[in-house]
């Protein structure tokens, strides 16, 4: 996954785990829109990932995903991390394997 995430970037492009299986991709200048096309590629391109496991199968791997944007969402780097998180957490409550934008 952090391949595919890595091989998806431009370059100035930022990708790092967050948290146990949360990453963060940061797109300086990118639009909300922008960084919603994004991740639906990212997300198109993980589902065709084959993903195994101590050499079984485990079939593939769905994204959620929540994007927020400086200043629109957020005034400071914590802040706007918090406003996606949230968003994440939407993403998973409304079904998973989805993008949605911060409030």
């Amino acid at each position: 996954l952090g391949g595919l995430l890595k091989a998806s970037l431009r370059a100035g492009d930022i990708a790092c785990r967050y948290g146990g299986e949360e990453f963060v991709l940061i797109l300086p200048e990118a639009s909300l829109e922008v960084a919603r096309k994004r991740a639906e590629q990212v997300g198109r391109k993980v589902k065709c990932l084959r993903v195994s496991h101590r050499g079984k199968d485990i079939g593939s791997v769905t994204l959620s995903m929540g994007i927020a944007s400086f200043p629109e969402h957020a005034t400071t780097a914590a802040t706007l991390v918090e406003a996606a998180d949230a968003a994440l957490y939407r993403a998973k409550a409304e079904g998973r394997d989805r993008v949605i934008a911060a409030q």
